[in-house]
């Protein structure tokens, strides 16, 4: 019987192709601790090469690594 892989998710390429959107659209970055992160507009989020900064209305500058990000999720435009 074959070993089943964990799927491998870019989340380097989505995390680029989010914030470059047009028009932008926010979305949502959950971490593996649970912790989630709403990007509601496109200067509040830069890409570096091995992690994700978001500036956050209340508590400022949070610096996400890609290997704790989780999951992502695309607020559908109403």
């Amino acid at each position: 019987m074959a070993e089943r892989k964990p799927e491998q998710i870019d989340f380097m390429g989505e995390l680029r192709r989010y914030g470059n959107s047009d028009p932008f659209v926010p979305f949502e970055i959950e971490t593996t601790s649970g912790d989630r992160y709403e990007v509601q507009e496109r200067l509040q989020f830069a890409l570096g090469a091995t992690a994700a900064v978001l500036v956050l209305p209340r508590t400022g500058i949070q610096v996400i690594r890609m290997n704790q990000i989780s999951a992502l999720r695309v607020h559908e435009p109403i």
